[in-house]
């Protein structure tokens, strides 16, 4: 250790230098037990920055494309097409025109995104005429969806103009809660089985009242097609999913500090929190909604060519001002939910003791990737991110390796 020569160098010195020595020497197995926030590569540095670009203008543009469409006239073309055609097959119709429509002016800054992806990896994008037709396919279910949802919202604002915000959120957050709780069933997975490691799973999540069978192994195809664990399901259904591909190749440290990670998650219920928080965020944002509409389309009938929600032009307006909405609500609501993964680090830290263990396994999460950036922007970590970032995270290790080693 460098720290005993420099005692054994100075130990003729003044008294404030072995003084000082002394001290060095006390904390040096905290410092060589730390780990160290790994660099990132220039190229995941520069993807990272045109990621957020993109995000942003992606945004924008979902935003700009509705209002621009009002401005040109759509709104006084839907209530003409409407006296001919019913004001549901104009809704319908007009819906489509400004999916599409978003969708194809995204394409061109997505493909970009998709080019710097490829070059920080150091790999091939596929040709552009392929990726745009696997892109048309890819959103078609999508646009499927989007579609019976917006004409659901538009039959329930047409049949409970006052109190559609209310129905809708309803409507959406049993239909979540349903999906949530069948969530387990729609995957691929195995018992635990007998091994040694998978032993020492089942004993550490006993340690949380978490019973074996509610930990099953994830068969995924790739494997890496699926994060290393979750949890899915809520109340009676939820299960700890493990990656079997990646729980292979992962040191068996890592594979218990994950496991004590997603047992807060399990303990805690942490699904069905979300969902009812979620739940209340809808039932906010559909209220302002409601209430900045109804305000609009009073004062402003001429220039937007409708007067009320129930116009088959609503979707115009609805769109840009909900994504507005739900840009005020990302920052508060990723910062909580950060939050809540932060503590699951600092529960599986306090169940398994290892947090050394933790901070190479996050680092490896960094220095294995051409594209991972431990310390991402302001911007990213309020409007992008769900969980701590890498450096936060190897820092709430080193703080406890540190504090367990000044007991």
């Amino acid at each position: 250790m460098f720290v005993v020569t420099l005692v054994k160098q100075n130990i003729d010195r003044p008294a404030w230098v072995v003084i000082l020595a002394i001290i060095l020497f006390s904390v040096d197995p905290i410092l060589a037990s730390s780990v160290a926030v790994p660099v990132p590569t220039q190229g995941a540095i520069e993807y990272h920055h045109f990621g957020n670009l993109v995000w942003g203008l992606n945004t924008a543009l979902t935003i700009a494309v509705p209002v621009i469409m009002l401005k040109v006239g759509f709104g006084r073309w839907a209530s003409k097409s409407a006296l001919r055609y019913g004001k549901y097959a104009s809704f319908l119709a007009l819906s489509t025109v400004l999916f599409i429509f978003i969708s194809l002016v995204q394409l061109p800054l997505e493909r970009l995104r998709i080019e710097k992806l490829h070059a920080a990896k150091n790999v091939s994008a596929a040709p552009l005429i392929d990726w745009v037709f696997g892109q048309i396919l890819a959103s078609i279910p999508l646009l499927i969806v989007s579609l019976l949802a917006a004409i659901f919202v538009f039959w329930i604002i047409n049949r409970s103009p006052k109190m559609w915000w209310v129905w809708t959120t309803a409507v959406f957050s049993v239909l979540f809660l349903s999906y949530l709780v069948a969530e387990p069933w729609t995957k691929s997975f195995e018992p635990l089985g007998t091994t040694p490691l998978e032993a020492k799973i089942a004993e550490l999540a006993a340690r949380s009242d978490i019973p074996r069978e509610s930990i099953v192994l994830e068969n995924c195809e790739p494997f890496d097609a699926c994060d290393m664990a979750h949890v899915s399901g809520l109340g009676f259904s939820r299960t700890i999913l493990l990656n079997k591909g990646l729980m292979a190749s992962y040191p068996e440290s890592w594979t218990l500090q994950t496991v004590a990670h997603e047992s807060k998650h399990f303990a805690e219920d942490d699904n069905l929190k979300g969902w009812l928080v979620g739940t209340l965020i809808v039932l906010i944002l559909l209220y302002l909604l409601h209430r900045i509409c109804i305000t609009l389309t009073v004062r402003y009938p001429k220039t937007l060519g409708f007067g009320s929600m129930g116009h088959p032009a609503s979707c115009l307006l609805m769109i840009p001002v909900l994504n507005l909405l739900f840009l005020i609500a990302l920052p508060p609501a990723n910062v909580f939910r950060q939050h809540v993964e932060l503590e699951a680090d600092r529960f599986g830290l306090e169940l398994t003791g290892q947090g050394q263990a933790f901070a190479e396994m996050v680092s490896s999460w960094t220095t294995g990737s051409a594209t991972r950036v431990p310390n991402p922007t302001v911007f990213f970590m309020l409007f992008r991110s769900s969980h701590p970032s890498d450096a936060e995270r190897i820092m709430l290790a080193n703080s406890y390796l540190a504090e367990k080693g000044s007991e």
